[in-house]
């Protein structure tokens, strides 16, 4: 067999897998402290890192982080985007109930933006969902470059 076609075989498999993955409902328990809990929709990673790159893959834009902290059934997700020089371009931070979206915030320090999107349940039904949008430019300052 060639090292192409084990490739192909390979991804074969992981195409199934992830098919199969997909129509089966799962759930991911953990055991912290004495009691067992269900692993959150968008708990894990907890921790990932990584670097975004121009279209040309040599040269870097920014790195990538990840952190996710939970605290009960409430998730608090920040993702940074910082240059190669370290420098802070966007901040987002997500904080979930259980697996329900409740939050979002996004800071473009470039730019001197900032914007945040809450879900609430509707004043007269519960069941249904409201988001409330807002994002402004700081007029003032100038994007960074």
């Amino acid at each position: 067999m060639s090292l192409k076609s084990s490739k192909l075989d390979l991804a074969t498999v992981l195409m199934g897998v992830c098919i199969l993955g997909a129509t089966i409902p799962t759930s991911v328990w953990a055991q912290s402290g004495g009691t067992i809990e269900r692993v959150l929709k968008y708990e894990e990673p907890k921790f990932l890192a990584g670097r975004i790159y121009a279209r040309d893959r040599k040269e870097l834009l920014f790195k990538f982080e990840r952190k996710a902290a939970r605290s009960g059934s409430r998730l608090n997700v920040i993702r940074e985007y910082t240059y190669p020089d370290g420098r802070l371009a966007a901040r987002e931070r997500v904080v979930y109930e259980e697996d329900e979206l409740v939050s979002f915030e996004l800071e473009e320090f470039q730019i001197g933006a900032r914007g945040a999107a809450k879900i609430s349940p509707a004043p007269n039904n519960s069941k249904k969902k409201i988001i409330f949008f807002e994002y402004k430019r700081d007029s003032g300052k100038k994007p960074k470059q």
